[in-house]
């Protein structure tokens, strides 16, 4: 049987409607899934009308091309949550829909979540003491160590810091956050991926990368002395590499994995 996927509706003055309504009418998404919006069913018609897309937005059945199932959370008139502004009515049931659909895939009503985008003001609005979904989800589903991963069919990256200023991710950057990160991942890959000995390599902050000893000697003495213990069995580690040939080698078809 297709799998279930509940799908947020994101912020409702943003994009994230008429993403929805613009995925849901081909008919190579609804093929392979079971798709429920959590969201707004008027919201959902505002973003049809405005796309000139004729689509039945129902709250039961199944989805198909030109017909979207949503799981009504809200009912937000237009002048509530005009396009392009933050408002507290809007915010609010930005939230509720992710910790609905948070909720449902723990109990197990639905195999999983994919999200349309949210404002990080709005989240603050909202009462949400989280900059972005990945913290949000890590909260709902009981302090889950995780990581956030940016994954294309060729290049997968983990990061190591995320929604912050770079001063700040640098003063974030330490040896335990990276271990972690490699942990994370490499479990990921073995456990869901299919993948046996992962090839770990890690791109570094300085364009250089340490410029083999010639700069950031400091660092790259870090690396190799005491980096090994994020190690598992079968895995292999690359030291630090300048990130633009790291990113170019693997999408020219290395099998190297790389995290940042």
């Amino acid at each position: 049987m297709r799998p279930r996927i509940a799908v947020t509706m994101g912020d409702p003055a943003g994009v994230g409607p008429e993403i929805v309504v613009q995925a849901l009418r081909f008919p190579e998404v609804v093929s392979i899934c079971r798709p429920v919006v959590y969201g707004d069913a008027g919201i959902l018609r505002r973003a049809a009308a405005v796309l000139g897309q004729a689509v039945e937005v129902a709250d039961g059945g199944e989805s198909g091309p030109g017909r979207i199932v949503v799981r009504p959370l809200s009912s937000l008139s237009p002048d509530e949550v005009p396009f392009g502004r933050i408002s507290e009515a809007g915010s609010r049931a930005m939230a509720d829909y992710i910790r609905e659909a948070a909720r449902d895939a723990l109990a197990g009503r639905v195999d999983g979540v994919v999200t349309c985008p949210i404002t990080k003001e709005g989240l603050k609005m909202a009462g949400v003491p989280f900059p972005g979904h990945t913290e949000f989800l890590a909260d709902l589903c009981g302090g889950a160590d995780v990581v956030m991963m940016l994954a294309g069919d060729r290049l997968r990256v983990a990061l190591v810091t995320i929604h912050v200023a770079l001063r700040k991710a640098l003063e974030l950057l330490s040896l335990p956050v990276i271990v972690r990160t490699i942990r994370i991942t490499h479990d990921f890959f073995r456990k869901y991926m299919g993948t046996d000995a992962p090839r770990i390599a890690v791109a570094g902050v300085n364009p250089h990368a340490g410029g083999a000893g010639c700069s950031a000697t400091r660092r790259r003495r870090w690396w190799r002395l005491r980096l090994p213990p994020a190690g598992r069995k079968g895995s292999t580690r690359r030291a630090p590499t300048p990130p633009t040939p790291s990113f170019s080698a693997r999408t020219a078809g290395s099998s190297t994995w790389w995290w940042r």
